[in-house]
């Protein structure tokens, strides 16, 4: 007689994980109540005890961390939530310099609020890098470039994707 075993594509591996923990926990515990009647259970536990213990504190770390990526990932939509208020927020400050319709406010926003309102998250992040850089040295735009800066920096503070972009200069 053959035993067959169902084979599948998809596995939980976090409900592998628990289910491996459960049956850690019962084992090790087991060990350790059987240690002071049976010998072998003592040599026993003694070898599986460290390696659960690393185990279990790899689980506790990885659920840390989950949670505080979890918490970051708030974090940046409410931020991203709040840009159209601060993008008008920029651009009432900028027209006090340069008007609406001047070269230089179409060459800070050359599409208008769009990049900074619509589209993919990493593209709305890009308009706000942009837009410190096209800004650059320009003095009469530093108290606003400032604003922006710390937006962009409290951005980045909240974000996984931070490794993978260069800060603005």
């Amino acid at each position: 007689m053959s035993v067959t075993r169902s084979f599948s594509l998809f596995v939980n591996r976090f409900e592998v994980a628990n289910i491996a923990a459960a049956v850690g926990t019962q084992n090790v515990n087991a060990l350790f109540a059987d240690s002071t009647t049976v010998p072998i259970a003592l040599i026993c536990y003694n070898n599986v005890q460290p390696s659960f213990a690393l185990y279990q504190a790899a689980r506790i770390t990885h659920a840390s961390q989950e949670g505080t990526q979890g918490g970051d990932v708030l974090s940046f939509k409410q931020m991203l939530d709040t840009m159209p208020a601060n993008v008008d927020m920029w651009q009432t400050q900028i027209k006090i310099v340069y008007p609406a319709g001047s070269t230089r406010f179409k060459a800070l926003f050359p599409n208008g609020k769009k990049p900074f309102n619509e589209g993919k998250q990493q593209n709305r992040v890009n308009a706000v890098t942009t837009l410190i850089t096209t800004i650059g040295a320009d003095a009469s735009l530093g108290a606003v470039k400032i604003i922006i800066q710390t937006f962009d920096t409290n951005f980045w503070q909240h974000t996984t994707l931070r490794t993978t972009r260069k800060q603005p200069p």
